[in-house]
């Protein structure tokens, strides 16, 4: 994503005439400024939600914190009918065409609040039909209110994304996180339930939409439309992403329902708590490939022979993040576990460690899946994701049962069965890749870079025992020693991550207003 000035430059440069080189290194600019706000914002917002993740269960107790998940689960299911794949095809099209954005925007604003309301009289419906306690028909109606709004704000989030002016979207996700936060922690110091936790959500919910909106609009100018062309046009163009999204939704969660079937509940849990702290280091990929959606949708349409270039440079710079923290967080796995969850948590440690090596495939068919959505394949990546849906459930069904009888711990099973899976899917992505993208370079860098990831796993490892900070530091120093002595990166590669670290330090050390000053500068 950030890095693709490499991208721009060196993809760029094998296929553009050279009066084209002012427009790539536009495009990297802009690359560093949106990568570096999301980063920045991805980092504080996740400080934010740990303190809720820890205190909020501790709190409300099993029974209320059940009550809420369930709520927050049903609803969660219910968006991506509010959703109906349409951010995709917003950020897509107004990639391609800024002049559509009005009557997108406004038609998708229309069809989520028509959607809701649908919704939302069914389930009153329903609760009046099947009578539940009072606090927890409000605090469904109030996290419902809350799911609306956060599916407005990702609207117009996806109107910034396709307008490249992600630092918006970063700023937003900071207020909502913020007031959130804020506003839990005030219910809980003054003793409040769940309605009024449910409350802080909307609030939060409402802050995030309208922050997003006012600088969307003080940006572009423009006055939202509706179309009753442009609301068909979108519900068929999106339905695609919105197969799409069902697909992966039932993929990501079938692991923990299958295990739940198969296993004990202790196992579940420690599958659960390995899986949540690895899914928090899956936000470089998501930063990456955001930032890059708008550029290859803008790239497919206007230079479509640069495609393949771009795409290796995004693979080789993918890899190169991707294998230290993967083999970086199998070493230090059982430290961490025991740090953050005590004893009772133990049996999570190799559960986690098998995760780092599930997320290096992960990073590459994030990256695949924007890929083949940029150009208007996301039919052939739905197709790899259903087929990984039927090869996870296959292979649960095998590893753990075999899991338990050997390590006594049904949980590893799940563990192998999705690194089965999302190797194949990695395996999937290149298959379907364009032969271009596979020239020397990447195949020279490939072996490269996982002897460097080899070298630092190995001598890291001797240390995890150590304070927590220890192997981290040694096996970083190590594998940067390693890429620098294989000349991994090119020096424009080095340049441009120097720029994006140093202007991620400072977006986090800074004021948030002056994130809104310099992205208009």
């Amino acid at each position: 994503m950030t890095q693709l000035q490499g991208a721009s430059e060196t993809a760029l440069s094998e296929t553009v005439p050279p009066g084209a080189s002012t427009a790539a290194a536009s495009t990297g600019s802009t690359i560093v400024r949106n990568a570096s706000s999301m980063f920045a914002s991805q980092i504080i917002t996740w400080l934010l939600t740990l303190l809720l993740t820890v205190f909020l269960p501790r709190y409300l107790g099993p029974s209320a914190m059940g009550e809420f998940a369930t709520a927050l689960s049903l609803w969660m299911v219910l968006g991506y009918l509010v959703n109906l794949g349409m951010d995709v095809y917003i950020a897509k099209e107004i990639a391609r065409n800024h002049t559509r954005l009005p009557v997108l925007l406004g038609t998708s604003y229309a069809i989520r609040t028509l959607m809701y309301l649908l919704l939302l009289t069914g389930l009153f419906v329903y609760l009046v039909a099947f009578p539940t306690s009072l606090e927890t028909f409000v605090v469904i109606q109030v996290i419902g209110l809350a799911t609306y709004l956060g599916m407005l704000a990702q609207a117009t989030a996806a109107a910034l994304q396709g307008l490249e002016k992600m630092q918006y979207s970063a700023l937003g996700l900071i207020v909502h996180r913020f007031v959130n936060t804020v506003l839990v922690f005030a219910a809980i110091g003054l003793g409040l339930g769940l309605v009024a936790i449910s409350g802080a959500l909307a609030m939060a919910g409402l802050a995030w939409f309208l922050i997003q909106l006012y600088f969307l609009l003080r940006a572009t100018g423009i006055r939202l439309a509706v179309s009753l062309v442009e609301l068909r046009v979108m519900l068929r163009s999106s339905f695609p992403y919105f197969v799409a999204s069902i697909v992966g939704v039932f993929y990501l969660q079938a692991d923990i329902l299958l295990l739940n079937q198969m296993a004990t509940s202790a196992e579940v849990g420690w599958y659960v708590v390995a899986r949540q702290l690895y899914g928090t280091l899956l936000f470089v990929a998501v930063v990456f490939t955001t930032v890059m959606f708008p550029i290859l949708t803008r790239t497919h349409v206007a230079s479509p022979e640069t495609m393949p270039g771009i795409m290796r440079k995004a693979f080789e710079l993918m890899l190169v993040i991707a294998v230290p923290i993967g083999l970086g967080l199998t070493v230090i796995s059982q430290q961490l576990v025991d740090l953050l969850f005590g004893n009772d948590y133990r049996p999570a440690g190799v559960i986690l460690g098998l995760f780092g090596l599930v997320l290096i495939c992960m990073y590459f068919n994030i990256l695949f899946g924007q890929y083949y959505t940029s150009t208007d394949r996301q039919n052939h990546w739905t197709i790899v994701l259903m087929i990984g849906l039927v090869l996870v459930v296959m292979l649960n069904a095998i590893f753990v049962p075999m899991a338990e009888t050997q390590f006594q711990n049904a949980a590893i099973g799940s563990a192998l069965a999705l690194l089965a899976t999302e190797g194949f899917m990695c395996v999937a992505g290149v298959v379907l890749a364009p032969r271009e993208m596979l020239r020397t370079s990447l195949l020279r860098n490939i072996p490269r870079v996982w002897l460097a990831g080899v070298l630092m796993y190995t001598v890291a490892y001797q240390f995890r025992d150590a304070f927590l900070a220890v192997p981290v530091i040694i096996g970083a120093l190590v594998y940067v020693g390693c890429i620098i002595a294989f000349r991994v990166l090119a020096p424009d590669d080095v340049v441009l991550l120097r720029g994006l670290l140093e202007s991620i330090v400072r977006k986090i050390d800074r004021r948030a207003p002056r994130v809104v000053d310099e992205s208009r500068s």
